[in-house]
């Protein structure tokens, strides 16, 4: 296991891909940087930006989407796969190995992101905080949630990326879903009780309610440029998370059973 771990990192730290990504993530919040510099959006500060990354998790999920076609689908249309297990690696440790570096390897990416950001806005407005223990550690706790939240969403690349078993299949679907398929799914939502009841209790509802609270109150959707930053940890403080992390870990869970089931049933050729 521990070879194959190595052997993993080092194909992700070769893969031209992977450096492609993690530039496109820095280009992604370098445009946030300079839409605020410019006046395109109203001024906000290093705080404020990192709940923007919340409101914005799509980005980081569609390059996370595209690392799982090149990083796992690639595998089969490159014949990785075949060859490791030609050397005797059991199923079980190569997907286990291959799951955990993929996971590592879109943390970066969501982290490298919310950093640059955070950096930017920091530099340009101010951290928007005094920066005390008790701050800091509320909002390690709602980075924390967050990072697991979009563990859910990764299990579920994961599974797409066994099911399908190709780089451009696995991208193709995750840039026509986060497009087209979640937003459909969010306004089904509203209109059927039953499509409702399982949006809410799913991953995708579990993200929205994540989010919800930072740009909606009683009067209705507002800017969070305009809500002043403790009262944005106010919100935070009043939150309970146990629904969100009980809904993710099973998404993680369920998901990552069913894509090895599939790997394993798989006929590698």
């Amino acid at each position: 296991m521990r070879n194959l771990i190595k052997a993993e990192f080092y194909k992700l730290r070769q893969s031209i891909y992977y450096k492609a990504l993690l530039i496109g993530t820095i280009l992604y919040a370098f445009m946030d940087i300079y839409a605020y510099f410019t006046g395109l959006y109203h001024p906000s500060n290093g705080v404020k930006e990192l709940f923007h990354s919340f409101l914005f998790w799509q980005r980081c999920l569609l390059l996370c989407g595209i690392l799982a076609g090149v990083f796992i689908g690639g595998d089969f249309d490159n014949r990785i796969l075949h060859s490791q297990i030609a050397v005797g690696n059991s199923r079980r440790n190569i997907f286990m190995s291959k799951i955990f570096v993929y996971w590592i390897a879109c943390i970066i990416i969501t982290l490298i992101y919310q950093s640059v950001d955070m950096i930017g806005m920091t530099c340009l407005f101010g951290f928007g905080l005094k920066g005390s223990f008790y701050e800091f550690m509320l909002l390690v706790r709602t980075e924390v949630v967050y990072l697991v939240i979009l563990s859910g969403f990764l299990a579920i690349n994961i599974l797409a990326a066994f099911a399908f078993k190709s780089l451009f299949a696995v991208t193709a679907i995750e840039i026509v879903w986060i497009m087209f398929g979640s937003p459909i799914f969010q306004n089904l939502a509203g209109v059927s009780e039953v499509i409702g009841c399982l949006y809410t209790n799913s991953i995708f509802g579990v993200m929205t309610a994540f989010t919800l609270p930072l740009y909606v109150n009683e009067d209705g959707f507002r800017s969070l440029e305009s809500v002043p930053v403790y009262d944005i940890l106010e919100i935070l403080k009043g939150q309970h998370y146990t629904k969100y992390l009980l809904i993710s870990i099973t998404t993680v869970l369920v998901a990552s059973t069913v894509s090895y089931y599939i790997f394993k049933k798989t006929e590698l050729k």
